[in-house]
C-alpha cells in the first residue's frame, strides 16, 4: 500500500520547503500548483513512499481447460460471447491453444508471435518473473511447462494480447455480433496473416472482402464450435482469489476498465472494455451514473457500482440505483464493515485492502492495490456538470481526508 501525503493549503511555507526539498517526495508539485489544487478544492495522491502489506505479482485466471480460460479473460475484458469465440478460434488455428507453441523458431505462442512483437512478448515474460520461458528449451510444448507457472505464463500472453492495439483491433472487434466475423475481424487486424494467391478467402468483414488470408475458414468454423460450447457462460461464475485474498477477476477487470495513469480533466474517452460495460448495464437497466458531454458512465459512483458488480465482488451493490450518499447508506444497511475507528477518524491506511470502498463528501473511489502496470492503489472516476470530469483511471485522491475524514467499507 502507498503512504499517502495530503498537502493543505493552510500548510506553512517552512514545511512545504521541507517537504518539496525530500527526495523521497520528489512527485509532489509545485506551489502554484499545490495553490490550484487547494482552491479548487482538489486532493492529491503521493505515490512516492512504499509500505506494501501484500502486493501480488500478478492476476490468476480460472476455467476447466485452457478454452475456458482463455474465454473467461476475453469476457472479463468485456467482449461478448461471439467476439470472444472468434478470438479463441483464432488462437486455434494459430497454436492449437498452446501456450508454448512455436514454429520454425520465428512465431511463439498463442497468437504465434514473431519478430519485434515476440521480442515484446518476451520482454514481458521477464518482467513477469518468468524470464526462464524466454529460453527456447520450454517453447516446444505445454508439457515440458510445470503446472505451477502454466496459468501465469497464459496470463501474460493474454494481458500482451490486450496490449496490442495495432489496427484499433479491439474497437472494431467490438462491433462484432457474430463469431465468424469476428474472427475475420482479429485475422486480418490483429493477426495479418495474408496468403498472396491463395483461396481462403475473407466472406464477412467489408472492408478485406474476397481478400485471401491464412486458414480463413477453419479460424471460422473454430469461433462457431467455440460459441456453441461457451457462449451463455460468464465469468462471474468462476470468481478465484490470490494468496492475498485478493479477487484476481476484480484486478484483471480494474485493468480493463480504468486508464492505468491518471489523466487531468477533462479526460471523456473511456477504455474499451468500460464503455462496452456501460452500454450493457444500460442495456440490463442498472446502475451507470451521470454523462459528461453526452458520454455516460463518467461518474465515480456510476464507476465503482459496475467495476463491483461485474468483478462478482458484490453483485447486487447499489441495486438501489443511487448516487454517493445513496451507495453509502446501501453498504451501511447491507452489512458492509465501516474501517475508520468512528466516521470522523482517519483510517489507518494499512488496512485497506482491494475492494474497499470509500466515500467522502459527494464522491466515491475504490482501493484495488498494487496491480503491475497500474499506477496507483486507486481507481475512481470523476462526473461534472460542466463538462470536465473524468473517465476511471488510476487515482490520486488521499486515502485519508478529501474535503472530509474519507470513510472506507468492506464487504463483510
Amino acid at each position: 500500500m502507498k503512504k499517502i501525503t495530503k498537502i493543505l493549503r493552510t500548510a506553512t511555507l517552512v514545511i512545504l520547503s521541507v517537504i518539496i526539498a525530500t527526495p523521497t517526495y520528489a512527485d509532489i508539485p509545485d506551489e502554484d500548483t499545490i495553490d490550484r489544487l487547494s482552491n479548487s478544492n482538489a486532493y492529491y495522491y503521493n505515490p512516492g513512499s512504499n509500505n506494501v502489506s501484500c502486493v501480488t505479482s500478478s492476476t490468476t485466471i480460472s476455467g476447466d481447460g485452457v478454452a475456458e480460460k482463455i474465454w473467461n479473460f476475453f469476457i472479463q475484458q468485456g467482449f461478448n460471447d461471439a467476439q470472444a469465440a472468434g478470438l479463441l478460434g483464432n488462437a486455434q488455428a494459430e497454436s492449437g491453444l498452446r501456450v508454448a507453441a512455436s514454429s520454425s523458431g520465428s512465431y511463439y505462442g498463442l497468437f504465434q508471435w514473431g519478430a519485434g512483437r515476440k521480442d515484446n512478448l518476451f520482454k514481458k515474460i521477464s518482467g513477469a518473473g518468468l524470464s526462464k520461458y524466454t529460453s527456447s528449451e520450454y517453447w516446444k510444448s505445454d508439457s515440458s511447462i510445470p503446472a505451477d507457472d502454466f496459468d501465469k505464463l497464459l496470463q501474460v500472453e493474454l494481458e500482451f494480447t490486450m496490449e496490442e492495439t495495432t489496427m484499433n483491433w479491439q474497437s472494431e472487434l467490438k462491433q462484432s455480433d457474430s463469431p465468424e466475423l469476428s474472427a475475420e475481424i482479429f485475422l486480418t487486424l490483429f493477426e495479418r496473416a495474408v496468403a498472396p494467391g491463395g483461396s481462403d478467402t475473407i466472406k464477412y468483414y467489408s472492408p478485406y472482402l474476397g481478400k485471401p488470408y491464412q486458414a480463413t475458414s477453419r479460424r471460422r468454423e473454430f469461433a462457431k464450435n467455440f460459441y456453441n460450447d461457451f457462449a451463455g457462460k460468464s465469468a462471474k461464475d468462476t470468481i478465484s482469489y490470490d494468496n492475498c485474498g485478493v479477487n484476481t477477476e476484480f484486478q484483471s477487470l480494474v485493468k480493463a476498465y480504468a486508464w492505468p495513469t491518471y489523466h487531468s480533466a477533462p479526460w471523456h474517452e473511456r477504455m474499451p472494455a468500460y464503455a462496452n460495460a456501460v452500454t450493457q448495464s444500460i442495456s440490463e437497466g442498472r446502475y451507470v451514473g451521470g454523462s459528461v458531454a453526452g458520454v455516460p458512465g463518467i461518474d465515480c459512483g456510476g464507476f465503482v457500482t459496475i467495476l463491483v458488480q461485474n468483478s462478482g465482488l458484490e453483485p447486487n451493490y447499489n441495486d438501489t440505483k443511487g448516487p454517493t450518499s445513496a451507495q453509502e447508506n446501501w453498504v451501511k444497511t447491507h452489512g458492509w464493515k465501516l474501517l475508520n475507528t468512528s466516521p470522523n477518524t482517519e483510517i489507518d491506511t494499512s488496512i485497506l485492502q482491494p475492494g474497499d470502498i470509500a466515500f467522502t463528501n459527494a464522491h466515491t473511489f475504490i482501493y484495488v492495490g498494487e496491480i503491475p502496470d497500474f499506477h496507483s492503489v486507486i481507481a475512481s472516476a470523476s462526473y461534472s456538470d460542466h463538462g470536465a470530469g473524468r473517465a476511471p483511471m488510476a487515482g490520486m485522491e488521499d486515502l485519508v481526508y478529501g474535503y472530509n475524514i474519507v470513510r472506507w467499507y468492506r464487504k463483510n
